[in-house]
């Protein structure tokens, strides 16, 4: 849901969904992020009224990352959602920046979790060190349409008229890790 549109943001707890996700990413305007940020604290509450946890989709490169981390660690957060990890590195890194706002905020340390949004082809070849060794992660994702862009593809695309034999007609698999 972006995290910028109050009308979204209104009736948001009354979808009956476990968990809102508070978009500061790929739904917000450069130009709004700032107003977003500011919006986050009662976003948050508003969207909890319903009892679904919290998580923020936040924002690379770092530049961006931090503001939207500063804006989303309070109480009642329960994740922050890695847009583009790259590796275990990166997620320790911003650990460093979760736990220190974590302690500033009353928080316990460790509180909010991490979704790993995978959306290149760098951090696919370290998908099993970043699910076994990576701080906070609670849950592993494809970001399809940025994997497919990084990879040259058409994430639009439709016809599959011409692709390898089985591969239209194969019913899409799930996989989860962890």
């Amino acid at each position: 849901m972006p995290g910028n549109v109050p009308k979204f943001i209104d009736k948001a707890h009354e979808r009956g969904a476990d968990c809102v996700l508070v978009d500061l990413e790929d739904s917000v305007t450069v130009a709004e992020k700032p107003t977003a940020r500011a919006m986050l604290p009662e976003t948050m509450k508003k969207v909890a009224r319903g009892g679904a946890d919290v998580a923020v989709r936040i924002n690379r490169p770092l530049r961006l990352a931090i503001p939207d981390i500063e804006a989303a660690v309070r109480p009642g957060l329960s994740a922050l959602f890695i847009t583009k990890t790259e590796g275990v590195q990166h997620l320790k890194l911003l650990d460093e920046a979760v736990s220190e706002l974590e302690r500033e905020r009353g928080m316990p340390v460790g509180s909010v979790g991490f979704g790993a949004m995978i959306e290149h082809p760098r951090a696919l070849a370290h998908i099993d060190d970043i699910a076994e060794r990576a701080p906070r992660v609670i849950a592993m994702m494809l970001g399809g349409e940025d994997f497919a862009l990084e990879t040259g593809s058409d994430p639009e695309r439709r016809d599959r008229s011409n692709c390898p034999s089985g591969w239209s007609r194969s019913p899409p698999r799930r996989t989860a890790w962890r």
